[in-house]
């Protein structure tokens, strides 16, 4: 018999077949995966945009898939300090609404390697982790595609390095 742990990882494989399989990037950035963990329940997912306000700018997500994968949502977090309505500035955890309430069992880590690429191209301020960015966002789109801007150029941002 299979422990959940086991069962997860076959799921996580299968889900990672679909990604090579396939071209996850529709244009929008050019992902890398490195699995952390032998048993596949880690995976760091780097995402280099090649458009948006986040172009040429490379982010790495870890990926950490529970053992009642794919019952339960994965939990993601960004390695660096990125400045998204959806990304904590602190912590880098993601939030989207496919890794918490609309999360169902048929989604899959492409699905939210995809859904990864379109938080980047696409900032929302609906399902905020960072309420400063998400109200410049949603009240100053310019200055917050400044803001940015800003801060892939690195240095110091509200009170923190980028």
């Amino acid at each position: 018999m299979f422990c959940r742990a086991t069962l997860a990882a076959m799921r996580v494989r299968k889900d990672l077949e679909e990604i090579t399989d396939t071209k996850s990037s529709a244009g929008i950035a050019t992902t890398t995966v490195d699995y952390c963990t032998p048993d596949l329940l880690t995976l760091h997912i780097t995402l280099h945009m090649e458009t948006g306000i986040y172009m040429g700018a490379s982010f790495t997500f870890v990926i950490e898939v529970p053992a009642n994968y794919p019952f339960t949502a994965p939990r993601v977090t960004s390695t660096g300090r990125i400045w998204h309505p959806s990304v904590h500035l602190t912590t880098g955890c993601v939030r989207l609404p496919i890794l918490e309430a609309d999360w169902r069992p048929v989604l899959t880590i492409h699905t939210v390697v995809f859904a990864l690429q379109l938080m980047l191209l696409e900032p929302s301020h609906e399902y905020p982790a960072n309420d400063a960015a998400a109200a410049a966002a949603l009240s100053t789109p310019d200055v917050f595609r400044e803001q940015v801007r800003c801060t892939l150029r690195g240095g110091w941002f509200v009170g923190h390095e980028f």
